[in-house]
This record gives C-alpha cells, structure tokens and sequence, in this order.
C-alpha cells in the first residue's frame, strides 16, 4: 500500500486467450515471509502456500475457469474486462480463486464477480487529443463462513485497446470506505479529475 503498511509482489501469467495459466506472490504474515503459488487444471486452481510456519494447500473447483488473484491486486479486474462480451452486455459474471499476501486468507469456493459496462465516453486530454474511455461497474461477493457475502463495489476504467487506467473502490459492506480509495495510471491524472466529477 501506499502508506508502507503492505508490501507484497505478485506475478500472473495469462494464455493468448487471457485464461488464467499460473501466478506467484511474495507476502508477509505478520513477520513471517511466504510465498503463493497458484496453478490452473482443467476445472480448478490450485493453491500452495509456504512459510516457515505456515503451510495452505487448497484446490477451488471452478469448472467453467476462475481469475487467479493475490490480494491487494487489482490486476485481475482487468483481465475481467478483457473477457466481457460487449455484444451480449448487460450483467456477467466470473468466479474467483484468491490467496490474500498479508494475510493468510484463502477465498472460499464460488467465490464470485459481477460486472457490468456501464458507459464508453471519449475523454479530451490536456494536450488536445481524446480518449476512449470504458467504464465498468463490478462488483464482488465473496461468501463468509457465517453464510452471509462480504460485498465491494468498484468502478473500473479502461482506454479502448482494454489497458487499465484506473479503479475506485465506491462501496464495503454498502458503506464508502474510510478513506478514499483510488488509484489511476500515471500520466492520466487529468483523465482520472474528468471521470471522478
């Protein structure tokens, strides 16, 4: 995180058809270093978590394919609007398998994403040219034990060859975060002052 209070690394690796392939993570629990391995099978990923106490292994059954995601990454969400089916539109929805890298959090099964374009607006930068910007609405349901969902709600803006350029998190739990949370690509701050108005 910005503030210093997370540091973490994460690699994903991605198939010419941007399907989920591997991923690895560099995290620390408490004091303790660890490394995540995450592997795609046909009809799941597996997870591998190792440290010098610690110790997860667990396979998510995704049979129709899952995002791999290392929490606080924010990279998956983008490979989830190269995947959306514009021409259908409307609401679609994609599963999740995660293993947080601060935290010895492992998502559960049917751990799922909804997302939703909610606009495609041409943006005038400070220089005169334009750019196509995508905005995407998603939000996230990760089942807790209790059987409730621990919600968050994003926006998420891409230019039109699908790069990320940024996100905000709008809602937890229904409620705006503490503090803001957004980030956008550097060099586009005077996009990211145009969407947020």
């Amino acid at each position: 995180m910005a503030d210093g209070s997370v540091r973490v690394q994460a690699r994903y690796d991605y198939d010419a058809n941007w399907k989920g392939v591997s991923g690895v993570g560099l995290g620390l629990y408490g004091d303790e270093p660890v490394r995540v391995d995450m592997r795609a099978k046909p009809g799941a990923v597996d997870i591998r978590v190792r440290g010098a106490t610690t110790a997860i292994d667990k396979t998510i059954a995704c049979p129709d394919g899952c995002f791999m995601d290392m929490a606080p990454s924010g990279s998956p969400m983008f490979v989830m609007t190269r995947l959306y089916d514009r021409a259908k539109g409307g609401v679609q929805t994609f599963q999740w398998a995660a293993q947080d890298l601060p935290r010895p959090f492992t998502s559960p099964d049917k751990q799922r994403a909804e997302l939703r374009l909610r606009r495609e607006l041409s943006v005038e930068r400070l220089d005169g040219s334009s750019l196509t910007i995508r905005e995407h609405e998603m939000i996230e349901r990760v089942p807790t034990p209790d059987g409730g969902l621990f919600v968050m709600e994003f926006d998420l803006w891409t230019d039109a060859a699908e790069r990320p350029m940024g996100y905000r998190i709008n809602t937890i739990m229904g409620k705006p975060p503490a503090a803001p949370v957004v980030a956008f690509r550097r060099g586009y701050e005077d996009v990211a002052r145009q969407l947020q108005q």
